[in-house]
């Protein structure tokens, strides 16, 4: 079981206990005041568990976080803070893409640095056949990237968590970048964009 599904186990199961709380506190406690003050921690503490699992998921899939704000920076990171716990996203200037992410709560790592293991991928080049001429595959603000010859149906990533996607599908949805690709070893001819 990974790190982030493990965490999300532990902060259900705390959201189950206070719920549990919830009902054993309006059922026996008796004094009106005592009654009413642990009724609203046991809220606010559910209210908190909920904001922090939204906030941990979406910073284990490298996602901007709902319920933390943006305080300026951490290096080159863009900093959130929430209640009690803060994120650092690590973004593409140009795409505002998050490549890296990480939470932490009172200094101590509790979610994200996986980025390299969901990314993490080998490239498959299931080609026999191969037509010789130029293929785009890709294309920016600057440069249009072609592989040697027509094979973008049969090039193939894979990632480790089994999936397998179509490397033009990967680019087009943003799952990976042309440079990552190129770091990993992808043969591509890169021409300048003529304005």
């Amino acid at each position: 079981m990974n790190i982030a599904k493990y965490i999300t186990l532990i902060i259900l199961l705390k959201f189950i206990i206070l719920l549990t709380f919830m009902f054993i506190v309006r059922k026996y406690i008796k004094k009106k005041t005592l009654k009413t003050v642990l009724t609203i921690v046991i809220c606010l503490l559910t209210i908190w568990t909920i904001m922090f699992t939204v906030d941990i998921n979406r910073t284990n899939s490298l996602k901007n976080p709902i319920f933390a704000r943006e305080n300026g920076y951490m290096g080159s990171m863009t900093r959130y803070d929430g209640l009690g716990y803060k994120i650092g996203l690590e973004k593409n200037a140009n795409t505002d893409q998050v490549s890296y992410g990480q939470m932490t709560i009172l200094g101590r790592l509790v979610a994200g640095g996986v980025q390299d293991f969901i990314n993490e991928f080998t490239i498959i080049d299931e080609t026999e056949v191969c037509d010789q001429a130029l293929e785009e595959i890709y294309r920016d603000d600057e440069y249009i990237y072609y592989l040697p010859c027509i094979k973008s149906s049969t090039i193939f990533l894979k990632y480790n968590n089994g999936e397998k996607t179509n490397i033009k599908k990967a680019l087009d949805g943003e799952k990976v970048t042309i440079d990552k690709l190129i770091k990993e070893g992808l043969n591509v001819y890169k021409e300048p964009i003529q304005n």
